[in-house]
């Protein structure tokens, strides 16, 4: 972990003034090479498909709703023996992916006093003891558990 006006931590760049969190250059360049071998459809060993799972797994830990694109290259990864090029599914949320890693997405920080999300509270007690804590977030002033 770096510590500074701009972080990093666990391999992503955190700047909290944007706020916004991105990848490190390196990283990025890494990321948008193996994507573009991707898109192009270039083969891939079953190796290589090993390797591209791990850092897209990594990856995709930052924008969540990427992690389709990790099933789909398990899957590929699966059925692979020796090699063998991506699917057109695969090369467009690969498509996706460049497009997000060159677009870092701002988010507003939902703790933020001029962030539109609330959150609520759960917490309870049972008579033997346990303890029950919880929460949630949501886009409404006072947000019931189903607003979520």
């Amino acid at each position: 972990m770096v510590l500074s006006e701009v972080n990093t931590w666990l391999g992503f760049w955190a700047n909290p003034c944007g706020p916004v969190v991105d990848f490190p250059l390196d990283k990025k360049n890494t990321l948008g090479t193996l994507l573009e071998r991707i898109i192009v459809g270039q083969s891939f060993t079953s190796s290589d498909i090993g390797r591209a799972l791990g850092r897209l797994n990594w990856a995709t830990s930052l924008p969540g709703h990427s992690v389709v694109l990790f099933f789909n290259l398990s899957a590929w990864k699966a059925a692979t023996t020796s090699s063998g090029r991506p699917g057109k599914l695969i090369r467009s949320f690969a498509q996706l992916l460049l497009h997000l890693l060159h677009h870092p997405q701002v988010q507003p920080c939902p703790y933020d006093p001029a962030s539109n999300w609330w959150g609520a509270s759960d917490a309870s007690a049972q008579t033997d003891g346990r303890a029950y804590i919880g929460g949630w977030l949501a886009n409404k002033r006072k947000p019931l558990q189903e607003d979520t």
